[in-house]
């Protein structure tokens, strides 16, 4: 427009036409400025991405506190829209979707406490969890199956939505419930000898919408959280990741005490990344986003501090006597940020999407502010 305004007040013998031309032009300078602009801010956020691996396992767990399974196969013929498995698993903003079923979308607990409120329990305060097999009942993921040691199968479906509501309150953060079928709270109570205990899940069996709860309200780790993050029953993140090499890295180290090696189950993650440069363990500490092919988009929260969950022994429901692996990782895995040491990073989803196993992986490295 300054180009428009000089002509005019040089030229004023000038006819319309010879205006009119100039003005085009002048816009035309300045949309192919902009253009160059945003071109070039593109390719430095192009540039700023580096290939790290692929996708080398996919997990959801529907049922927070016990085992889950691997999702997302790769299709034979490398392309995940010819394969039924790949397509149907998804990255939601509240965490992985594989059909109907939700990451951590049901949750057992007890109100057999002190403020009489609804509790969560897990394999941190009863590791015999552990020896719970759940697994789809069908190719539509709409219920699971579950099984355990002397106990007879059971599957568990979507709550009707007349079932009893029940209020519950996760780290400080309130959200809700629906109460599953008694068969179902039958079951759990004659496997863990507890009658207090019961299962709710986040959305009924008419599917219309699941309930979420807002993480930041956490007094410890809330201030991590961003502010229109969300989960169902997580602790605190929609996604969590690790690599191959991080898992082979703690096994390397308890192979030379002469201890039992973990299973990479036992991280609980729901993407775990076989990295291109398998020598470097932890590189996902530095991965400030991540990008799963070219439509999904992963922001870090947060690394993960472990608890004792990761303690329990898979093949005998106890926790191990000898500490492992949190002995051997408080010897190189500690941070300031928290008071027990860190495995894994915990994500935030930026773009949802569809996800599969072998799709590359990319991230931006940027340091977490509270690593030092």
């Amino acid at each position: 427009m300054g180009f428009f305004h000089l002509y005019q007040t040089t030229s004023n013998s000038s006819s319309s036409s010879v205006v009119a031309v100039v003005y085009s032009v002048s816009i035309g300078i300045g949309i192919g400025a902009v253009g160059l602009t945003i071109f070039y801010l593109q390719k430095k956020v192009k540039d700023s991405w580096k290939y790290v691996g692929t996708v080398d396992r996919i997990s959801i767990y529907p049922i927070k506190g016990l085992k889950g399974f691997q999702v997302g196969g790769q299709s034979p013929s490398g392309d995940p829209e010819t394969d039924t498995a790949c397509t149907d698993v998804m990255i939601t903003p509240a965490g992985l979707k594989c059909g109907d079923l939700y990451d951590r979308c049901f949750v057992l607990g007890s109100n057999s406490n002190k403020r009489g409120k609804f509790e969560f329990v897990t394999m941190r305060s009863i590791p015999k969890l552990v020896l719970i097999d759940v697994t789809p009942t069908d190719e539509s993921f709409s219920s699971v199956t579950l099984s355990a040691p002397d106990m007879d199968d059971i599957v568990v479906h979507f709550p009707k939505h007349t079932n009893e509501k029940v209020d519950l309150e996760l780290y400080s953060s309130p959200s809700v419930g629906i109460k599953c079928e008694e068969s179902v709270n039958r079951w759990f109570q004659s496997y863990l000898q507890r009658e207090d205990v019961y299962l709710v899940c986040a959305m009924d069996n008419t599917k219309e919408s699941v309930c979420t709860r807002d993480p930041s309200k956490d007094p410890k780790i809330g201030k991590y959280s961003p502010p229109d993050m969300r989960v169902i029953y997580s602790d605190s993140t929609p996604v969590m990741l690790t690599t191959t090499a991080s898992h082979d890295d703690i096994n390397s180290k308890l192979r030379l005490k002469n201890r039992p090696q973990m299973s990479i189950d036992s991280w609980k993650a729901n993407l775990i990344v076989k990295t291109e440069n398998e020598s470097l363990a932890f590189s996902e500490d530095v991965w400030g986003q991540v990008a799963l092919g070219d439509e999904v988009t992963l922001e870090r929260v947060r690394p993960c501090h472990r608890c004792a969950v990761v303690k329990v022994d898979p093949k005998t429901g106890t926790h191990r006597k000898d500490e492992e692996p949190l002995r051997t990782l408080r010897t190189y895995r500690m941070i300031p940020a928290f008071n027990s040491p860190i495995f894994g990073s915990l994500l935030h989803v930026s773009t949802p999407g569809r996800v599969w196993v072998g799709m590359s992986v990319y991230a931006v490295e940027e340091k977490f502010r509270a690593m030092d």
